[in-house]
């Protein structure tokens, strides 16, 4: 008998996998499209649609789905503090390095210009293709369509957070003020492994400070690093000194 074939079972369209990756089955899949139609391919092709207005959209569903879900986790956090870890997983390069892992820049649409300078890679055009598809799902789907979807691919990075000192900070925050304040520098991140699937990423990273090191694991480089920095924050708690009491 002859085995299925992997790749055979592989979606060969990038739309495609994109989809099964946001675990939404889009009706209207013209909106799914759209997402991906940067303004360089819009103005190639007349009376085609670019993402913009899609992605104003998503703007806001990052936005309250983040809120809701962080004021979930964290129950404990002042408002400073939930601004301050919104701040960390709703910026640009934090959006754009999640759809690069889910595989989007294949499925970008771009002009010519855009091609030829790498626009798949621009976590700029990444990130904005991911607040397009958020918009997309909702008005596919509605909001608890986008919500689930947007807790399919971001509640790992939030739980990531967990580690939330009194002040609200992130660890990752946190160990900055900490190394700073004891060594005088700034923690150094490694990326020790990466491996998995676009669909199933898997990271593994290094936090260094002073010679004081520990890893952390998660399915984005943000996870990880998040992961390594709570580890070495609690390895600096178990010794307080650090290496000032080596000297």
């Amino acid at each position: 008998m002859t085995e299925p074939s992997t790749a055979a079972a592989t979606p060969a369209d990038p739309l495609e996998r994109i989809g099964e990756a946001l675990g939404h089955a889009f009706r209207d899949r013209a909106l799914l499209e759209e997402a991906f139609a940067h303004p360089s391919w819009a103005c190639e092709h007349p009376g085609a649609a670019s993402n913009q207005r899609l992605e104003f959209l998503g703007d806001a569903v990052v936005d309250l789905c983040l809120a809701r879900l962080l004021f979930e986790r964290f129950p404990d956090a002042d408002e400073g503090g939930l601004t301050r870890l919104r701040s960390e997983l709703a910026s640009g390069r934090a959006l754009g390095r999640k759809a690069a892992a889910l595989g989007f820049g294949a499925a970008l649409r771009l002009g010519r210009g855009q091609t030829r300078e790498g626009g798949a890679e621009n976590l700029h055009n990444l990130a904005d293709a991911m607040e397009a598809v958020l918009g997309a799902v909702m008005l596919d789907g509605g909001f608890d369509a986008a919500d689930a979807v947007f807790r399919r691919l971001f509640a790992e990075d939030v739980a990531a957070l967990a580690a939330v000192p009194a002040g609200g900070e992130s660890p990752k925050s946190a160990l900055q003020i900490e190394a700073v304040r004891r060594f005088g520098a700034e923690p150094v991140y490694d990326v020790l492994l990466q491996d998995g699937t676009p669909n199933n990423p898997h990271f593994v990273v290094r936090a260094t400070a002073a010679g004081l090191s520990a890893e952390g694991e998660g399915r984005s480089k943000r996870a990880a690093e998040t992961a390594a920095a709570s580890a070495l924050l609690a390895k600096l708690g178990e010794d307080p000194a650090g290496r000032e009491s080596k000297e």
